[in-house]
């Protein structure tokens, strides 16, 4: 009887440690799910943190103009979806997305690292062969998995910034654009093949026009209607969602000179609003385009962003609420004296070699020539590291590959975020407010809400229930549209399919 007991406890609390669906799910009826979209639309804004939809939702267009409050007031808005992730960036944000995956699992913790065997920092989109590709995501996209079933399907993505259009489109994608500041051109690589011959037209205008990706409001409005602009070229060009193929269509858009303009002025700027609304103007455009050629009905469309950001500092202070930035060098020079006192010389390099991304990165290479233990090294300075201003925990790589993390309220975000090759020796988190030295009034690299959260609006009226809903993670995107298009969710999806959103059979 004890055993029996026990053993129904255990299934108890199994079952409640699963990923369950709300009580209130909803089912679609056959029929309609048998009615596939014909496209899929993913628009994405860089740096739109969860509130920005409701400050300005009064400012917004009326919901007939087609713009956020058509989207928010007839599509399933998760209003305050969430990252679970310890850094929130541009790299690792948008591999999520249409991956259904965490960092831990796609391969991309951050947008750059620092590998401590070539002594080189490592971009997310590198390619030795091709110059920018999707090599380094280790799992695939919603886009993947449409292609695999349905080799006909097309997979477009556009954004400003190559890692975003990138990573939204993953492995099999047809094209992937961004821009190039240089030539003032939109560009790929070869690994997409040759680029679509539509596009030199395209760039003959956009030779004679003003950097896209200066940090200015007028510079930001041209950059968020020349990427919506591209998105709409390649829906017309491509024909996508218009042709008779079996699987959808996928049309990836990631407007970035929210985050660049961002990074410069910080969120609160009234520069941030008027750019806010110009986003509204660009959704709307895309809208009508899908109007015009009778898509409307055929079409699934998704809004999220990639991660969120804090009030700048100097707003911080006004209302008395802690910040600043850190500052390492002292760290460094005392974590080094105490390593060389235990282990001796360290070569030409330190001990510590560098501090990166809120990464410390030891001397690997002299720990193994000394045949040092490198849980021995992290121990015996990540008190000192601890100890800076700002640091509100420190976890060593030893912790996190033995499930060790000593802090409850970490466990999660860092477990989702841990990639071995790309992790540092020693983690850094910051106090909430606090931020690396980066050159920026503000940035984003943090786990807590004000950069891990952003909306996500599942749009389609055919399948999604009009409402505002709770309890979404970015990692749930995927999965729901692979469900309602019927292909096989990314191969390391972890979320869930979003039923609670679903139309009504009722």
């Amino acid at each position: 009887m004890k055993n029996t007991l026990i053993a129904a406890a255990f299934l108890i609390v199994g079952a409640l440690s699963l990923p369950t669906s709300p009580v209130f799910a909803k089912s679609l009826s056959f029929e309609t799910y048998k009615q596939k979209p014909k496209l899929v639309v993913v628009v994405v804004i860089d740096q739109f943190r969860s509130d920005f939809l409701t400050r300005y939702q009064k400012d917004f267009m009326p919901a007939s103009s087609l713009g956020f409050n058509h989207m928010m007031s007839t599509g399933a808005y998760f209003a305050q979806s969430t990252y679970g992730i310890m850094q929130a960036m541009t790299c690792p944000g948008h591999a999520m997305i249409l991956s259904g995956s965490y960092p831990a699992q796609t391969g991309i913790q951050i947008n750059e690292w620092y590998d401590t065997k070539t002594r080189k920092k490592i971009y997310c989109a590198d390619d030795a062969e091709f110059g920018f590709s999707p090599r380094r995501l280790k799992t695939t996209t919603y886009g993947d998995e449409v292609k695999n079933i349905y080799p006909d399907s097309k997979v477009f993505t556009v954004s400003l910034k190559d890692r975003s259009a990138i990573f939204l489109g993953g492995h099999r994608a047809n094209m992937a654009l961004w821009y190039e500041d240089k030539p003032k051109e939109w560009s790929t690589t070869k690994y997409y093949g040759d680029a679509p011959k539509w596009l030199e037209k395209v760039n003959v205008k956009q030779r004679t026009q003003g950097n896209l990706e200066d940090k200015t409001l007028e510079a930001s409005i041209a950059g968020v209607n020349a990427t919506m602009d591209l998105a709409i070229t390649a829906l017309n060009e491509e024909k996508l969602g218009q042709r008779n193929v079996n699987g959808p269509d996928v049309l990836g858009v990631s407007l970035s000179n929210h985050d660049i303009l961002g990074h410069k002025l910080g969120p609160d700027a009234p520069e941030l609003k008027k750019l806010t609304l110009e986003e509204d103007k660009q959704l709307a455009k895309l809208f009508s385009s899908l109007k015009q050629k009778n898509l409307l009905d055929k079409t699934v469309v998704v809004f999220t962003a990639d991660h969120g950001i804090p009030p700048a500092s100097d707003l911080l202070r006004v209302g008395k609420v802690a910040t600043g930035e850190l500052d390492f060098l002292g760290a460094i020079k005392q974590a080094n004296e105490k390593l060389t006192k235990e282990f001796g010389s360290s070569g030409e390099q330190g001990w510590v070699e560098t501090v990166f991304l809120n990464h410390v990165y030891f001397n690997r290479l002299r720990l193994a020539e000394k045949n040092i233990d490198s849980a021995k090294a992290q121990n015996l300075v990540k008190d000192i590291f601890a100890q800076i201003p700002g640091v509100y925990k420190v976890v060593t790589r030893e912790q996190v590959l033995n499930a060790q993390i000593p802090y409850f309220d970490l466990r999660w975000p860092v477990e989702n975020s841990f990639v071995p090759e790309a992790a540092g020796d020693l983690m850094l988190v910051m106090e909430p407010f606090y931020t690396q030295k980066t050159g920026a009034v503000v940035t984003h690299m943090t786990n807590w809400n004000y950069d891990n959260s952003v909306p996500v609006i599942m749009w389609g009226p055919k399948w999604f229930q009009a409402g505002v809903y709770a309890g979404s993670k970015v990692v749930d995107i995927a999965p729901t549209l692979s469900f309602v298009t019927g292909v096989l969710p990314p191969a390391k999806a972890s979320g869930r399919v979003l039923d609670e959103a679903f139309k009504s059979n009722k």
